[in-house]
């Protein structure tokens, strides 16, 4: 039995499929009254102790292809916040979920198809009751693909091209 080279590149595109939906406007409207100051460091044991242990904001996974050495490309896959947990408990939390079997599904994926190119993007956010709202402003322009969470009508409509 032979095996059609295209059916091969059609299953390894398969594995690797995310859908994004980008719309300009969203990202205009983007506002949360300060300025964030981000930093970044590849999601990967060694990046841990680099991490503020005393620090709280917002967060976001991006895969960075690296394809040649391009400083600008990458992909934002998850939005989140660091509110409870400072900035390298979270990131060792989702170290830890990587290895879980019970870990979340998608995040699962994330953390081990993208492993070699993924980046852990955080900013401090200095008022705490300013993590979530700007989590969700972030939310709302990205529309990340991992995400789950998206309110009113994005909801919504989002629900509506999974099905």
């Amino acid at each position: 039995m032979t095996v059609d080279p295209l059916d091969v590149v059609k299953s390894q595109l398969r594995k690797y499929e995310v859908r994004f939906f980008l719309e300009p406007e969203r990202w205009l409207a983007c506002a949360h009254g300060f300025k964030l100051i981000w930093h970044f460091v590849r999601f990967e044991n060694a990046s841990a102790a680099s991490i503020p242990n005393d620090k709280h904001g917002v967060y976001f996974f991006a895969i960075r292809p690296d394809i040649p050495q391009h400083p600008l490309s990458h992909y934002v896959m998850y939005v989140g916040k660091a509110d409870d947990m400072n900035f390298r408990a979270r990131f060792k939390g989702y170290l830890t979920e990587k290895a879980d079997p019970d870990g979340r599904p998608r995040m699962k994926d994330l953390l081990t198809l993208w492993e070699k190119h993924l980046w852990f993007c955080y900013a401090e956010v200095p008022n705490k009751s300013d993590i979530e709202p700007t989590e969700d402003v972030l939310i709302e322009a990205y529309v990340p693909p991992v995400n789950r969470r998206f309110k009113g009508l994005l909801s919504t409509a989002i629900s509506a091209f999974m099905s």
